[in-house]
């Protein structure tokens, strides 16, 4: 049964058919009652009656206002949109989208909540994806994990308040702050070193470092991540136009050389250096110049 406390503060104690599970607001003094036997219907609870859905979803564990007057509703394995009315077919969101997909596959989103016109899910046993925060389009925009400040794995639940972000961790709350101009990218994303020079040629951002030369790539639900393509410390990157030509040639300077990068890769030798290199030169400033367009300046420690 559930208990409805009346506004008279008595307690309205309504018998609900076997298997109920969990129970949420839909709208208004609505009620979505979930059923744990995936045979039996879910309800909704209005006006003192039981109203069956005609939809079977079994173990509802969050339900949450989507679009068109629909409901996402998130299962133990799958997330459905669901009509209440029960005239619209229900939808596996898990058939068409990828990343989705992969949460529910590998971990247990729990409560679903809304962030402006997008979902937040926390999930549990994930050390990648902990909280997902997906667009309005049900697209991956951010995934927070305790190598971006939660304190654990496991994520129970979730509450927005403005651009803050409360989650209910299994040994505390944490606050985040989502959807600000800011991303930070930092050894959760691959990079390693003190930041040198960023570029972007053909789509995808280079970054020099300290540590080497990393390029941009993206995991297989479309959040970006870096690579380290090249070992030694990269100071600078550019492009060198072909004269003549609408051919440009990606250079990177670093501490020992500079090297051109074909198809956004570094060609290495056995012995691991860079098959197409200018050697000996500890390069810290590259510049075509716009005089003599076939002529490539190179700054070192000892002149130009």
């Amino acid at each position: 049964n559930i208990f409805i406390a009346e506004q008279d503060s008595l307690v309205k104690i309504v018998d609900l058919p076997k298997n109920c599970f969990w129970t949420y607001r839909a709208n208004g003094d609505t009620l979505f009652i979930g059923n744990t036997d995936k045979e039996e219907e879910a309800f909704l609870y209005y006006d003192d009656q039981i109203h069956y859905t005609n939809i079977s979803i079994q173990g509802v564990y969050g339900l949450i206002p989507w679009k068109n007057g629909n409901y996402l509703a998130s299962t133990g394995n799958k997330l459905f949109e669901i009509s209440l009315d029960g005239k619209t077919p229900v939808k596996d969101i898990n058939k068409t989208n990828k990343a989705v997909d992969y949460l529910y596959k590998k971990h247990m989103p729990y409560q679903l909540t809304t962030y402006r016109n997008g979902v937040v899910m926390p999930t549990v046993f994930d050390d990648k994806y902990t909280v997902a925060v997906f667009d309005e389009n049900l697209v991956l925009k951010q995934a927070f994990n305790n190598t971006t400040g939660l304190s654990s794995t496991n994520a129970f639940s979730a509450y927005t308040s403005g651009h803050l972000l409360w989650v209910g961790l299994d040994n505390c709350i944490s606050k985040i702050e989502i959807g600000n101009a800011f991303y930070h990218f930092g050894k959760e994303s691959g990079l390693a070193g003190a930041i040198n020079d960023i570029y972007k040629f053909d789509g995808k951002m280079y970054v020099g470092t300290g540590n080497g030369l990393f390029r941009e790539s993206f995991d297989e639900n479309g959040l970006p991540s870096f690579e380290r393509i090249y070992t030694y410390a990269t100071q600078k990157i550019t492009t060198f136009k072909v004269p003549n030509s609408d051919k440009k040639i990606l250079l990177a300077g670093t501490a020992l050389n500079v090297i051109e990068l074909k198809n956004g890769d570094v060609k290495l030798k056995e012995d691991g250096s860079a098959r197409d290199e200018i050697e000996h030169i500890d390069c810290s400033v590259l510049f075509q110049s716009r005089l003599h367009p076939e002529h490539l300046y190179i700054g070192t420690r000892e002149g130009l």
